[in-house]
């Protein structure tokens, strides 16, 4: 019980300092105090300031406690997580493809959910604030080099064996293999980039509403469609299909298995969202009284909606978008408006969707804070993306490992991750049906597996191994 008050309070000091208006509040408080014994003229006030002021010194010690220990907490455990990470082994597997896929992208949901299995979270004290241990994503990514399009997962070099099995207990087609990173294909930084006359975009997706709202999910793409199968990961594969020489774009999906209880914490959300509406309506005796309204059939859905999504497992989740290509060829505008016009097709006006980090993008606009150095402020938003997207880093967990990765015209605390559940994730990321594959625009890389591999686990429809090839 006392952990978790004190865990309260820590968590509640560190959110306010995240923002960067906290710290200007403070600075001008301390500004304010130092001199308001010079400014104000009232002579009475003096006792009652000097009363103020002795009480902080004596309390001190419990002001410097309640800033001091979140703070030192949160920077000893930056420094063992950032220890761990680099202690690990990663490889990156790239998905072969077949002539056909059949399988719906419920497959991958399921593929998807044999990842949970494999959080890694810390069980105790020692693996937090010791051993450094944290969940670690799972990269997701869909790359184009010049129109030719490529599928990769990339994980622990100890967790490839499961990631192989999973995906051939549902996709048994599928080839896949580990391969070298594609990222050693492009520059080094964005010093690197612009010596070697290339440039780049990139940006950070959010959500538009709370996290228990899903976004719009392959089903209801299924009934829309009716009589012809529609996949809506085409939309992206057709502008990526579209680049042409030295183009390059990417989507990162880095998923980290979210606490599997997550959905507790909207109950208060969801109960609100079970009150029927009411109206005031006037009674015989002349009082007034409320009256449920009925729910309309689209507002029972999103209900139903909601239900649904709280009920699946979910990641944290960090979307990434980058395209980069020479000068000569760069067109940001066409692959920018296509790659966020891809997202937009998941949005449910009145369920979820995406938009634009702007605050995490590569460039920094003069009309928001703080307003000056915008030149400045752009080439630091440039290195630290293109870091971030070479590393496929995300934001750092504690307010202390923000804040020493931050600079003074670029705070990093802009990047943004967000719940997505398993069945959301599958919708943006699985192997395309067989309509996309053979699409003509699209290049493809045809697999020539005859079977599984000896010592695959066999996965049955709940997750569980069924038997061993």
């Amino acid at each position: 019980m006392i952990k978790g008050v004190f865990h309260d309070i820590f968590g509640l000091i560190a959110e306010f300092f995240q923002k960067p208006e906290a710290w200007w509040l403070v600075a001008l408080l301390a500004l304010t105090g130092a001199g308001s014994a010079f400014v104000l003229p009232d002579v009475f006030l003096m006792p009652v300031l000097l009363e103020v002021f002795r009480f902080l010194l004596r309390t001190w010690w419990l002001w410097a406690f309640f800033l001091l220990v979140p703070l030192t907490a949160g920077a000893w455990k930056h420094w063992r997580q950032e220890l761990f990470k680099h202690s690990l082994e990663f490889v990156l597997l790239e998905l072969h493809m077949p002539r056909e896929v059949t399988k719906s992208p419920q497959a991958m949901e399921q593929v998807l959910q044999t990842f949970q299995s494999v959080r890694g979270d810390p069980d105790n004290i020692v693996e937090e604030f010791w051993d450094g241990k944290f969940v670690i994503p799972i990269s997701l990514e869909v790359v184009s080099f010049g129109g030719e399009v490529h599928f990769y997962i990339r994980c622990q070099k100890k967790q490839q064996h499961m990631v192989k099995i999973a995906l051939f207990s549902y996709y048994t087609d599928v080839e896949v293999r580990e391969t070298e990173d594609y990222l050693g294909r492009l520059p080094t930084s964005d010093a690197d980039m612009v010596a070697r006359g290339w440039d780049f975009w990139g940006t950070e997706l959010i959500l538009l509403r709370e996290e228990a709202y899903p976004i719009k999910t392959y089903d209801a793409f299924a009934r829309e469609a009716e009589e012809e199968q529609f996949d809506p990961i085409s939309v992206l594969l057709e502008v990526f299909g579209s680049l042409k020489g030295e183009e390059v774009a990417a989507v990162q999906l880095l998923v980290a298995p979210a606490d599997p209880e997550w959905g507790t914490r909207w109950e208060p959300f969801l109960a609100n969202l079970r009150k029927p509406a009411t109206i005031e309506v006037a009674s015989d005796d002349e009082s007034k009284r409320q009256a449920p309204v009925a729910r309309s059939p689209r507002q029972l859905e999103v209900l139903e909606a909601v239900e649904g999504n709280l009920s699946k497992p979910a990641f944290d989740t960090l979307i990434r978008c980058f395209y980069a290509a020479p000068v000569s060829l760069f067109n940001d505008a066409v692959v920018k408006s296509g790659i966020v016009g891809a997202f937009n097709q998941y949005t449910a006006s009145d369920l979820n969707g995406f938009k634009s980090n702007s605050n995490a993008g590569v460039k920094a606009n003069p009309w928001k804070w703080p307003h000056v150095r915008a030149r400045r402020r752009t080439s630091y938003r440039r290195q630290r993306f293109f870091w971030n997207f070479l590393q496929r880093e995300v934001p750092p967990a504690t307010w202390w490992g923000k804040l020493v990765t931050s600079s003074p015209l670029n705070l990093n605390f802009a990047s943004k991750r967000f719940l997505l559940t398993t069945k959301c994730v599958a919708t943006l990321f699985h192997p395309p049906t067989a309509g996309v594959l053979t699409a003509p625009h699209i290049k493809r890389v045809e697999s020539k597996k005859a079977g599984p591999p000896s010592g695959l686990a066999i996965f049955g429809e709940e997750g569980e191994i069924e038997h061993y090839v």
